[in-house]
């Protein structure tokens, strides 16, 4: 077998080894893709070394990723090599093949490593053997594998180490899951114990992994393979740093080289920079994770996904996967993962430090964990604390038997009910049970059961849902939603005073969970008096006081003193369930005139009138929020902190990365992993976004927006058949938004179903929010066929359907939708005038950005310009205004003023964003504009086949386009691209191609009269 086809399948088969079964074919399906041979040859050396046989249960010493071939090359078996005899073959690693060997001095066994035979003479593994050699013969440390000699033997170097018997910990995990955290902190602080010495001696080893770490059946772990490491020379270096030796062989690696293993890399290491010792630590931690959850800190079934993940995104909290941890190893493994390496651990040495004070805390029982881990591991571990506690007991000779009901569990939620207020003073109604919200969404370890599924539950009860949840009928709700416990609140006359009361009762048995009475002296003391009885109950159903302090906000601070504010927020709040947010928005309004400062109200505002297409004054109420942002609880300061570099500064970025930290300091949070989908949708990345979305879904399987966005998601990636499925899962959960049945439009579009399409349209007839929607749709489906005044009569009524709910906004981009389309199919006036007629309902951020394209494309270059550069000016951080949309607009002026080269340059840098879902067109027609304009551009240059090329990717991405106007166009482009390039077979199929979806189009289109033209002089050639 070749070297580079050996390397391949190391590659390959060292990625399945850290999978368990279950996972394995879906990583090669991956790693293999269609490539038959390649599959067999993979598959053939996992049978051959017993992947499923215990390959690595054997006596022997862990391995790097990968195996090795070595069937028909050099064996060692029953041969004298210097002074060890070779016994048997017991492994084979990514850089050597490992045997069993007698030392005949010492009457030993030892290890031998040698090179495997098919790779033997390769520069670059001799190199990295030797510097594994060099590396580890320097160290003599008791959780290091010791080297005993290096040598060669006809040619071929070998390593002579300590046998090992044990297993991997990547193993140990395959088998077992997480760890029980006293084997885990002990191993921990050895691994910690063996880097601190191999850095002391200027050794930096840059494979940390758990399949680099061995665990001994003795029970110590031993750090493996320095074949990737690097060593220093200088006996003065700055702390951290590492100088190469480059008079050792093998010590230079190339600039930009990322050497490694992908899931384990620090964020520098996997950008190929310079290292130090703290892309250890970073490694270390992510293993540390893994011992801790069972899971990768960092995964993904591509290089693309987990890189992304490790230069951008926080893993998952452990604290979401299993709640049984303390509270400081969750901060260590923090630490040490830091993206930046100034924030991470300085030095192994500390990591050490911190962990073993945390294994002494747990020890002498100065820590708690505030849930039990999952498995047996768990219950052995509480029970040893139980028999403990239970001999100091009997010491004392006290005995004592207590029944108290269990704490609320990871996945358990809880239903609030409405306040009993038996004051008589209407101001209370509703208002204690927002307050009481908001008391309790701060805290990341309790679960609401949301408003909607409340009304879904109410339904299916055949009750109203907007009917009171008093404490029996929240008990029933409880039980049909399967949560687990019911909040009740009271509010009473005591003389004067008031008396607050919180009850906590498992819906099933009926146990009292947790129970509070708090007195308030005034009206004014009664927000402040539920505010201690929430905080004093979160502690009784479970919750750390760590937490507790560090998310409990007075509910004065996070919404409003005002008691007739907070009425007329919660008024706002249920209005949004019962009837929608245009109907919530005068609540709102008056929330915030009754108290200015109400910043959780000027955020609802924002989403209102986001969600109802109003984007100018969304953007405006959320950066009246974000001013605020002091004034709100800190899971709601992420949401306006996103949401204003979204809809606001534009910074997707920024917006990301906050989405990152809420979705880890609430991992229950669906809305953090939504956000996250629809920028990344906007990016063109839809893995990423699918990915996200389905997260987002999985955490709150009844949101109405993660539906759609599913749908949506699945259509441009081209699974049809998942979008339908997503469809029906939506209606039997009773999910009906506009966007679902729109995005249902689009695959039925793409499948040619003409009555599925009609379904639709009809489903969204009179429907506040839909109609105006698939109205649009439909007039961009008209125009595809070329029925241009079918398609300006629909998106007139799309217009009228909008301003009939008082939705200037979506008016206006509807509107604006039309004028794109007729500048595309050369009605230059009519794009004008309609495009000024959308600007008069709302001028704002996103009709600015396609006024600017429908003037470049219709010649009024002047005014295009103006608007553009009023828009870099205003928006100089948006993202995607100054990647996506400016180039475009100036690039289709550029066309204008005959200068496509130019065109082309200034489109260089939409290169990134070009496939993505950007706004203002998420939902208008155009999508791929820039590949639009570039392919224009290249008719210019009378540059055929770069034309064709462009055209080409707008056909390729039909499941983009989709009945966008430019999709069809791009059929026409591709024609003209073919008869410049000489190509008269492809020109004329072109053209006939677009004609016949044409064929019934109104004949007074030019872009049609052009095209007739075009085709009949290339018929006379």
């Amino acid at each position: 077998m070749k070297a580079e086809r050996w390397l391949e399948l190391k590659e390959i088969v060292g990625g399945a080894l850290d999978l368990p079964d279950e996972k394995r074919a879906a990583y090669l399906d991956q790693a293999c893709g269609r490539n038959a041979e390649l599959r067999s040859d993979v598959e053939d050396m996992l049978r051959s070394h017993g992947l499923n046989g215990n390959f690595l249960e054997t006596p022997a010493i862990g391995v790097l990723h990968g195996l090795s071939d070595s069937g028909d090359g050099q064996s060692w078996i029953g041969r004298t090599v210097g002074s060890y005899r070779v016994v048997e073959e017991i492994g084979h690693g990514g850089m050597g093949v490992i045997y069993r060997a007698k030392d005949l001095r010492l009457g030993r066994d030892v290890a031998l490593k040698f090179l495997p035979p098919e790779i033997a003479e390769t520069a670059e593994a001799r190199a990295r053997f030797q510097r594994e050699a060099h590396a580890a013969s320097a160290l003599n440390h008791p959780n290091i594998c010791t080297i005993y000699a290096v040598d060669e033997c006809s040619g071929y170097p070998f390593i002579a180490m300590e046998l090992l018997k044990g297993r991997t910990l990547s193993k140990e995990i395959t088998a077992q899951g997480p760890l029980p955290i006293d084997r885990l902190l002990e191993f921990t602080i050895q691994i910690a114990d063996a880097l601190d010495a191999a850095h002391a001696e200027g050794i930096v080893h840059r494979d940390i992994k758990p399949s680099n770490i061995f665990i001994t059946d003795r029970g110590q772990a031993k750090v493996l393979d320095f074949g990737l490491a690097k060593r220093a020379l200088s006996e003065h270096r700055a702390p951290g740093t590492i100088e190469v030796d480059e008079s050792v062989p093998g010590q230079l690696t190339r600039t930009g080289a990322a050497m490694g293993t992908l899931s384990y890399m620090s964020p520098e290491q996997s950008r190929g920079e310079e290292l130090d010792a703290r892309t250890d630590i970073f490694s270390f931690g992510s293993v540390i994770y893994e011992m801790a959850t069972g899971e990768k800190a960092f995964p993904g079934k591509t290089a693309a996904i987990i890189l992304d993940a490790i230069l951008n995104r926080a893993p998952v909290p452990p604290s979401g996967l299993d709640c049984g941890l303390p509270t400081k190893l969750e901060e260590i493994i923090s630490k040490a993962l830091a993206k930046d390496r100034d924030l991470r651990y300085q030095h192994a040495a500390d990591m050490r430090g911190e962990l073993q004070r945390l294994k002494r805390d747990i020890e002498s029982g100065g820590v708690g964990i505030a849930k039990e881990r999952s498995g047996r591991r768990a219950t052995r571990w509480v029970a040893t604390g139980f028999a403990i506690l239970a001999l100091a007991l009997a010491g004392s000779g006290i005995y004592f038997y207590s029944h108290r009901p269990a704490k609320l569990g990871e996945k358990d939620t809880v239903v609030l009910a409405d306040f009993l207020n038996s004051t008589g003073e209407p101001v209370f109604d509703d208002t204690l049970k927002q307050a009481l919200g908001v008391e309790l969404s701060q805290s990341p370890y309790l679960n609401i059961l949301s408003d909607q599924r409340v009304r879904e539950t109410l339904g299916l009860m055949g009750r109203s849902p907007s009917e009171r949840l008093t404490s029996d009928v929240a008990r029933e709700v409880c039980q049909r939603a399967q949560s687990r416990a019911v909040l009740a609140g009271s509010i009473a006359n005591l003389g004067s005073d008031y008396v607050i009361g919180l009850t906590a009762t498992d819906c099933l048995t009926g146990d009292v969970l947790g129970q509070e009475q708090v007195p308030a002296t005034s009206k004014e003391g009664v927000l402040a008096a539920t505010d201690r009885a929430a905080i004093s109950l979160r502690a009784k159903l479970g919750e750390s006081r760590n937490t507790i302090n560090k998310y409990s906000l007075p509910v004065q601070q996070v919404t409003t003193p005002s008691l007739e504010a907070l009425k007329a927020f919660s008024m706002g709040a249920r209005m949004v369930q019962e009837s929608g947010d245009a109907t919530a928005i005068p609540f709102f309004k008056r929330a915030i005139e009754l108290d200015p400062k109400f910043a959780a109200a000027f955020t609802w505002l924002a989403a209102a009138y986001s969600n109802i297409g109003e984007s100018g004054l969304a953007s405006e109420s959320m950066r009246k929020a974000y001013d605020l942002r002091d004034r709100v609880s800190d899971r709601e300061r992420f949401y306006i902190s996103a949401h204003y570099y979204d809809m606001v500064t534009g910074e997707v970025e920024k917006a990301h990365q906050v989405y990152a930290l809420w979705s880890q300091a609430y991992p229950k949070d669906w809305a953090p992993w939504g956000n996250l989908a629809f920028n990344e949708a906007a990016l063109g990345r839809y893995d990423h976004a699918l990915s996200d979305v389905l997260q987002s879904l999985r955490l709150n399987p009844d949101s109405a927006a993660c539906y759609a966005n599913v749908i949506q998601l699945y259509t441009v990636l081209g699974r049809s058949d998942d979008a339908k499925s997503a469809y029906q899962q939506a209606l039997a959960r009773k999910i009906e938004p506009p966007g679902v049945h729109a995005y249902l439009y689009e695959v039925a579009f793409l499948q040619d179903d003409t009555e599925e399409m009609k379904r639709q349209v009809a489903w969204a007839a009179g429907r506040v929010g839909a109609e105006d929607f698939l109205f649009s749709v439909e007039s961009d489906t008209a125009a595809y066929s070329g029925n241009l005044n079918k398609a300006r009569e629909l998106s007139r009524r799309a217009v009228e359907s909008s301003l009939r709910n008082d939705q200037r906004e979506t008016a206006a981009l509807w509107q604006m939708n039309a004028a794109l389309r007729e500048a595309e199919f050369g009605e230059a006036t009519a794009a004008r005038k309609t495009m000024a007629a959308a600007l008069a309902l709302a001028s704002n951020h996103d009709t600015q950005i396609l006024s600017a394209l429908v003037l470049a494309r219709t010649g009024d270059l002047t005014r295009a310009k103006s608007i553009a550069d009023d828009l870099s000016r205003r928006f100089p951080l948006d993202t995607l205004l100054n990647g996506y949309w400016l180039p475009t607009i100036r690039a289709a002026i550029e066309i204008q003023q005959r200068n496509p080269a130019r065109a082309i340059e200034l489109l260089h840098a939409a290169l990134p964003y070009e496939l993505g879902l950007p706004n203002p067109q998420f939902e208008v027609g155009g999508l791929l504009y820039p590949v639009y304009i570039r392919g224009q551009a290249y008719l210019e240059l009378h540059r055929g086949y770069e034309a064709a090329a462009e055209f080409q990717k707008l056909l390729a991405h039909r499941n983009i386009t989709q009945n966008g106007p430019i999709g069809v166009l791009a059929r026409l482009g591709l024609a003209r691209a073919y008869a410049i390039s000489n190509d008269r077979t492809k020109a004329r199929a072109g053209y006939q191609d677009f004609l016949v979806l044409w064929k019934n189009a109104d004949p007074e289109i030019p872009i049609l009269r052009e095209a007739k033209l075009q085709y009949a002089k290339l018929q006379e050639m």
